[in-house]
C-alpha cells in the first residue's frame, strides 16, 4: 500500500461530529431564554449588542415617558416619521395573568392634532376632580 492511500484510509475511518437531538433541545432552551429576556425591552427588534451593552438600532433618540398603574403600563413616546413629521404614539400594555403575553393598544395623534387632543383630554380629566 503506497503512502496516499493510507492518509486515506485514516481520513474515513475518523468519526465526524453532527448534532444530536439533545444538542438542539440545548440550543432551543438557550434561545427561549434569550427571546424572554428580549422581549422585555420595549423596542425588542431593535436592541443589538455592543459590548457588554446594548443600543438604539434606529440611530435616533426617542423621547419617551413610562406610567405604570397596576397591572397596566403606558408609554408616551414621541416619534418621527419617514417624511420628517412628528407625532405622538401612546401604548397601554396590560398583564393577561400570570406567564401570559401581554396586550397592547395604541393610538396615533398626529402634530397638527395635538394640541385639540391635549384640550379634550384636560377638559374631561378636570371633570373627573
Amino acid at each position: 500500500m503506497g503512502k496516499n492511500e493510507k492518509n486515506e484510509n485514516k481520513t474515513e475511518n475518523k468519526i465526524q461530529s453532527f448534532p444530536t437531538i439533545d444538542d438542539a433541545l440545548q440550543i432551543s432552551t438557550d434561545l427561549n431564554e434569550i427571546l424572554i429576556k428580549l422581549s422585555e425591552f420595549k423596542y425588542p427588534l431593535e436592541v443589538r449588542k455592543i459590548g457588554k451593552g446594548v443600543r438604539n438600532m434606529s440611530g435616533k433618540e426617542r423621547e419617551s415617558r413610562k406610567i405604570e398603574i397596576r397591572s397596566k403600563t403606558y408609554y408616551f413616546d414621541l416619534l418621527t416619521a419617514k417624511n420628517g413629521n412628528q407625532y405622538l404614539k401612546i401604548t397601554e400594555s396590560r398583564s393577561k395573568g400570570e406567564g401570559k403575553e401581554e396586550e397592547r393598544s395604541s393610538i396615533i395623534i398626529f402634530e397638527e392634532s395635538a394640541k385639540e387632543f391635549a384640550d379634550a383630554v384636560s377638559d374631561m380629566v378636570s371633570k373627573l376632580e
